[in-house]
């Protein structure tokens, strides 16, 4: 029953606020100013990131709430990696002409380590076990917006991003519910179904009727399409089975 989510198409998840990170920025103020077709004031924009000196274009990465970051990039290699991005930068194009790409919903962290390795700048991302499971989780959802899970789990595995977050399910050790969309996304389809059947033993409902954990943490915010509904209507069963 469990195993169908892991077959199950990749939905566009939702927006998440994101830190910023630190990088190596070049210090020329010689950006682009408009995003959106909007006016942005110079002040709104901090020093550029360079992920290739010969880029052809500009993301403008940030919430709406925080000062835009400026990443040159080239078109040509996120092309390749990812048919969501080429399909951004050619209705772009085709919209105004412009190499400037607003990417306002992104985590910020996950985005840069996927922007890193799509340019091949692999020594500039984590290495071993060097994501918490909220950061693994950004990445998820980043990996399952732009179609490149593909070019991204080879990663986890040479670094051990997820093994050091598989859980332990017979010690009870590691069952982080966050883990259900990284093994959803990423396909890790044993410890998937395990904690599946963990998870089920330790949520209840609150008064509203919403699935909880035991210990009153409430669900991740980003969950595999038709889990949750499936784990209510099994705590729905149980509770009427029990009556």
């Amino acid at each position: 029953m469990w195993s169908s989510f892991l077959s199950r198409a990749r939905p566009t998840p939702e927006r998440t606020p994101a830190p910023a990170v630190q990088c190596t920025v070049d210090t020329s103020e010689d950006v682009a100013v408009s995003v959106e077709d909007r006016h942005i004031d110079i002040s709104e924009l901090q020093p550029t990131i360079v992920l290739d000196d010969s880029g052809d274009a500009t993301l403008l990465v940030g919430t709406d709430s925080a000062a835009l970051q400026p990443v040159q990039v080239s078109s040509t290699a996120m092309t390749l990696a990812s048919p969501v991005w080429k399909d951004m930068f050619e209705r772009h194009r085709k919209a105004n002409g412009a190499i400037e790409v607003p990417l306002r919903d992104d985590e910020v962290d996950a985005l840069y380590i996927a922007l890193r390795i799509a340019h091949l700048r692999f020594h500039e991302i984590p290495r071993k076990d060097g994501l918490t499971i909220d950061a693994l989780l950004e990445l998820a959802v980043v990996c399952a917006r732009y179609d490149i899970v593909k070019l991204v789990r080879p990663f986890l595995d040479l670094y051990g991003w997820a093994q050091c977050h598989y859980p332990d399910t017979d010690a009870g050790e590691r069952c982080d519910p966050a883990w259900f969309y990284v093994a959803w996304t990423f396909g890790y389809k044993d410890s998937f179904q395990r904690l599946t059947r963990f998870i089920v033993k330790k949520i209840g409902l609150d008064e509203d009727g919403n699935a909880i954990m035991d210990d009153g943490q409430k669900l991740p915010k980003y969950m595999p399409p038709g889990l949750l509904g499936m784990i209510q209507h099994h705590l729905n069963e149980t509770n009427t089975n029990t009556c």
